[in-house]
């Protein structure tokens, strides 16, 4: 899903000739290339995006938005694609369970550096969600897989007092993220892993437009 979204905004970027880059994060950067323009550096781009990932402990957003705010870099559009919901003391414990932790407490604060990174450029963020997490069946085991710490869980989705405080624990977490992007004034997008990149970035646009219309008159 990454790499189609990617090649998507590379491709109209090269089209009106604007410079193109990249920067791939966990809890430190990846990788970084300076936006330059050219069909070669989209290529850069893409065979950057479309490597194995390397392993990580944990990820953070608010590091890569502190190093984004840093970088001496024009005014620019910045596309963030993520789940974001990172979560410190997961990351620490080792646990991959979002019912395990109090949202509250041990979801990744970033709204600060994400409003300062929005006050110097133009910031669109783009969630990929899975809607299997988001939704358990109503009956049946779940697994749950941590790529980044490796760490396992399973739901007994017959046990409705589990699946309930899973899926109130989740909602919790996409309220809050939701929360710190329109407070940082920053739109989000969510995506689903099963749904078609251009229909969302064009659904997206389409609503933009309307909205920035109606802001200023027509």
């Amino acid at each position: 899903m990454l790499p189609q979204f990617c090649g998507l905004l590379g491709s109209a970027a090269l089209a009106n000739n604007d410079r193109i880059g990249l920067l791939q994060f966990s809890d430190e950067v990846n990788d970084y290339l300076a936006p330059t323009r050219g069909r070669s550096q989209l290529m850069r781009c893409l065979s950057k995006v479309l490597m194995p990932p390397a392993d990580v402990k944990n990820t953070s957003v608010n590091h890569v938005l502190k190093h984004l705010g840093e970088l001496s870099l024009k005014r620019s559009i910045i596309v963030l694609i993520s789940d974001f919901l990172t979560n410190q003391s997961n990351s620490e414990n080792g646990s991959a369970n979002p019912q395990e932790s109090s949202s509250e407490n041990s979801h990744e604060n970033y709204q600060e550096s994400l409003a300062i990174l929005a006050r110097k450029h133009e910031v669109l963020a783009i969630a990929l969600d899975d809607d299997r997490e988001k939704n358990l069946p109503s009956r049946g085991l779940f697994q749950l897989f941590d790529s980044e710490n490796k760490q396992q869980q399973v739901i007994d989705c017959n046990n409705s007092d589990i699946r309930e405080q899973y899926q109130q624990n989740m909602q919790e977490r996409l309220k809050q993220r939701s929360a710190q992007f329109a407070h940082s004034g920053v739109d989000l997008l969510s995506h689903g892993l099963t749904d078609d990149p251009i229909e969302t970035l064009l659904a997206f646009f389409h609503t933009r437009r309307q909205r920035v219309e109606g802001e200023t008159g027509g």
